[in-house]
């Protein structure tokens, strides 16, 4: 019987991948206690795909309810997650006022070190997310259910109830907006150094103009300033008022309350791990760059390379450029730590494992079922998104269709009138973004990235978790 993959898609690279796989099949069991025997990443002409086994994603998230529900180990966790977090975001600030062109071989090597250690160990905490997704939301719509709770009424008793980096972000920029105007340039040049890593993500490093910065300032001052930065202040306050008021009107047992106070605390951290992933792939990657630029290498054809087959050019010996350029079109990595397994395979050999694990028969579907993450109802023309390139197709009033969301789209969520992902849980990025910009937003579908095509016409009613297909 095959083995049945739970698939996130996005723009990436394997360096990303196989870094990232370190923790989770060896260093994540330090902390958490667990960590995954098998996975699979396929990435062809930068369309990534990450692939955990449905069996062991359900069994390490029960696992990990398991634990949390010590709240000792709770405690400790949270401390030693935010302790890192901290100790890495200054790390980070220092590392990056490198003058990366100018530094010496062994600055240079040694910096790109320390980072890919920070994004190492970021996934020992980072990756508790997916599998807990795996299994919370039914774990808690099914008790809350029996309290008859409403979808509406679930979404809400699971909203994650903290301000995000982009909700900080837009505050910063209303602050800017509500500055004298002969001191917005000089805040705004501030401001853009402090979110540069904004738009990396899984393709690596991208520098943001400072044209960018400058649009979002005047588009944030076609607004009410006060009104919007008392409901971006309020937003946190709003979601537990909300979920107090709900309990006190529909009180549910000791164990379903605990379930709540676990997500309730862990949640908020999920948008932390974000913001180091995207900072430590930012500082990484202009590493990387440099490196690249000083070995006659491509970026792409360096990001195939783990970080011990780069510092085997600062020994003086020689990386494959064709194997390169081979696995930078066309690659799979593929782990099974009980077996002994981590390989990688380039073109043919590559693309014949992913066509037998990843295959996926849909036949005619009308309707697509998911769970509810911000209610609403919308109708209108599917663009399937995956990263940054394909941005430029999503016009305003469009659904927006995703394996999962990603901070590096927020300007293509923007401009849509519901947004759909195959993944995503409690936690998500998806969940999040919709209840901060209020659009319907329905998680968890599976399907939806491959069963719709751009233009179809689709009817959101995310209240009852439904996309139906018109035409």
């Amino acid at each position: 019987m095959p083995v049945k993959w739970k698939t996130d898609k996005a723009e990436g690279v394997m360096w990303i991948a196989g870094e990232a796989a370190k923790a989770l099949t060896c260093s994540m069991k330090d902390v958490t206690g667990i960590c995954f025997t098998e996975l699979m990443c396929y990435i062809k002409d930068k369309l990534f795909q990450w692939c955990n086994k449905e069996d062991e994603l359900k069994g390490i998230g029960h696992f990990l309810v398991k634990r949390f529900k010590n709240k000792q180990f709770l405690r400790k966790f949270t401390r030693d997650f935010y302790r890192f977090y901290k100790t890495a975001i200054k790390k980070l600030n220092r590392l990056d006022k490198t003058y990366f062109s100018k530094t010496s071989n062994d600055k240079l090597f040694s910096v790109l070190k320390q980072a890919n250690e920070l994004y190492v160990r970021m996934w020992n905490w980072g990756f508790i997310f997916e599998p807990m997704d795996f299994v919370m939301p039914c774990l808690i719509e099914t008790r809350l259910k029996k309290y008859n709770y409403t979808p509406i009424e679930i979404s809400d008793m699971l909203a994650i109830a903290d301000i995000s980096y982009q909700n900080k972000e837009t505050q910063d920029l209303i602050k800017i907006a509500k500055a004298p105007q002969k001191k917005q340039k000089a805040l705004l040049k501030k401001h853009a150094y402090q979110y540069r890593w904004l738009q990396s993500a899984h393709l690596g490093k991208k520098d943001i103009p400072f044209s960018y910065f400058e649009k979002e300032l005047d588009d944030i001052k076609k607004k009410n300033l006060n009104k919007e930065l008392i409901n971006l202040k309020n937003f946190k306050a709003g979601i537990l008022k909300r979920k107090k008021q709900l309990l006190a009107e529909k009180p549910v047992d000791k164990e379903t309350k605990q379930l709540i106070e676990i997500i309730n605390i862990l949640a908020p951290f999920h948008d932390r791990r974000k913001e180091l992933f995207l900072r430590t792939i930012y500082t990484i990657d202009t590493a990387r760059e440099e490196i690249a630029e000083r070995y006659n290498f491509t970026k792409d054809e360096l990001a195939v390379f783990q970080i011990e087959d780069i510092f085997k050019l600062k020994q003086g010996k020689k990386l494959d450029k064709k194997y390169a350029r081979e696995m930078a079109k066309e690659s799979l990595l593929y782990i099974n730590t009980k077996k002994g397994i981590w390989k990688y395979y380039a073109g043919k050999a590559a693309r014949a494992i992913a066509k037998k694990e990843l295959a996926l028969e849909l036949g005619k579907i009308k309707e697509i079922k998911g769970m509810c993450a911000s209610p609403g109802k919308a109708k209108g023309k599917v663009k399937v998104i995956h990263g940054i390139k394909e941005m430029d197709k999503m016009e305003k009033g469009n659904i927006l269709v995703s394996s999962m969301t990603k901070p590096e789209i927020v300007t293509a969520i923007k401009k849509a009138a519901a947004i759909v992902t195959d993944e995503g849980g409690v936690t998500c990025h998806a969940a999040i973004i919709s209840r901060e910009l209020n659009i319907p937003c329905i998680i968890g579908t599976k399907i939806a990235s491959t069963a719709l095509k751009d233009n179809d016409l689709v009817e959101i009613d995310a209240e009852k978790g439904i996309v139906k297909i018109l035409k």
